[in-house]
């Protein structure tokens, strides 16, 4: 399994992982960076349990690739609520 090694910047924290090239950003914010407040629900999109603000863009965290996030800026729901490192 191919990894690729990323940085972004994750609720306003600099961030640099190494993830398989495959991980969704969903699989990444939630079994990498340990934030565990972004859901998987429907898997397609539709019900928003995943969504995410990439570079202030509203995003299905479930349809994008972890390594499409490399020198983006994401915001959880952690980060909307002021404690970007809550589990």
């Amino acid at each position: 399994m191919s990894q690729q090694t990323i940085d972004f910047t994750l609720n306003g924290v600099p961030t640099r992982v190494s993830v398989p090239v495959q991980m969704s950003a969903l699989e990444m914010i939630r079994n990498v960076a340990g934030l565990t407040g972004t859901k998987y629900g429907c898997g397609e999109g539709e019900c928003g349990a995943c969504t995410i603000l990439v570079d202030d863009k509203s995003v299905a965290a479930c349809l994008q690739f972890a390594i499409d996030c490399d020198g983006r800026s994401l915001t959880t729901i952690e980060g909307l609520a002021g404690d970007a490192r809550a589990q």
